[in-house]
């Protein structure tokens, strides 16, 4: 009878631990999966447009660099580099963060410029007034113009933030439209 109360007694200390913990066992999730990240063409001519397009799993946050900012689980975004370029996308979520990169190669050689006039101030620095008070802003990094609105837009870094008052003005100092918010062009 004792024999037979110890395996018993057996059972339930060991039954009791493995019921509670199943009970109460919240999971955690696996690191983020980044199912694709792609950049279509891989070449381009610089300021021809180039396509990143991903799919990830599992993640709470996404961003890419190199001005893209944050973006949704799936999507596109146009990138109009003016040198051979590394995006790297990070998926963050409470496990732990992952990152994929790709570049896009930039073959400079095979571009023509055309000169400014010299009425028109070059690309670079322009007046700094107070967000809100000119319709588009742009990019000294990557050199691409956005509606004040736009969310990658607002990401931009003070010191390469540059306003401008119509689209015009950002075209004429070698600014590129936006993929996302699009501005007119």
């Amino acid at each position: 009878m004792i024999k037979r109360f110890s395996h018993i007694a057996l059972l339930i200390i060991l039954a009791v631990p493995l019921l509670l913990t199943s009970c109460f066992w919240t999971s955690v999730p696996g690191l983020p999966v980044i199912n694709s990240f792609n950049a279509t063409p891989a070449a381009v001519a610089d300021g021809s447009p180039a396509v990143l397009d991903w799919n990830v799993s599992n993640a709470t946050a996404l961003i890419i660099d190199q001005g893209v900012g944050s973006v949704s689980s799936a999507g596109t975004s146009v990138v109009m580099p003016a040198a051979t370029t590394t995006y790297t996308i990070t998926a963050v979520n409470a496990a732990g963060a992952v990152t994929k990169s790709v570049t896009v190669a930039v073959n400079s050689a095979s571009v023509t410029t055309t000169p400014v006039p010299a009425a028109i101030p070059p690309a670079g620095p322009l007046p700094q007034g107070p967000p809100g008070d000119r319709d588009y802003i742009g990019s000294t990094y990557n050199h691409i113009y956005h509606h004040t609105w736009c969310t990658i837009g607002k990401n931009i870094s003070p010191p390469h933030k540059v306003h401008f008052e119509t689209w015009q003005a950002a075209k004429t100092a070698g600014y590129q439209p936006c993929g996302t918010c699009r501005p007119p062009f």
